[in-house]
């Protein structure tokens, strides 16, 4: 089950990658740029596959991971470094839509139940019916709230 995505104030994120690299990534926050989002609480490592700007050959997608601070009393994490497959490597624009659009969801989503959300980043992510039905699977294996649901009059 995944924690609660962490959120990052924008001008964190702005410091870390710099304000031209999060001008270029507003435009990759949103679920068809950003795929496989995953949070670890416990390592309090942020990753997620990034769609690149698709130059030569076509869009490529990158492996972006984030380590972050832990919450601090606010519910708020600082990032600390960053790692991405694109040519830039550190600290650049996929990192920022990383955090940007975790923080995103995590506003989005509060109060949200995990099941549901599991099931949201099913549908967003699942690119064929056999995914998405592999996927939902094993959402309902992991929540007695969605069984109840699914078993409803």
């Amino acid at each position: 089950m995944q924690a609660s995505l962490p959120r990052v104030p924008e001008t964190d994120v702005a410091s870390f990658v710099g304000a031209a690299a999060l001008g270029r990534a507003r435009r990759y926050v949103d679920a068809t740029r950003i795929r496989e989002l995953r949070y670890d609480a416990a390592t309090h490592r942020l990753d997620a596959d990034v769609a690149g700007s698709g130059g030569r050959g076509g869009r490529a997608w990158y492996s972006t991971t984030v380590h972050l601070t832990a919450p601090d009393a606010g519910g708020y994490s600082r990032p600390r470094r960053s790692l991405c497959t694109c040519p830039v490597a550190l600290n650049c624009k996929h990192a920022a839509a990383v955090m940007l659009y975790a923080a995103t969801l995590a506003d989005r989503d509060a109060g949200v139940p995990d099941w549901r959300r599991q099931a949201e980043e099913a549908l967003r992510t699942a690119e064929t019916p056999d995914a998405l039905r592999a996927a939902m699977e094993g959402v309902i294996e992991e929540s007695d709230g969605l069984i109840r649901i699914f078993n409803a009059p």
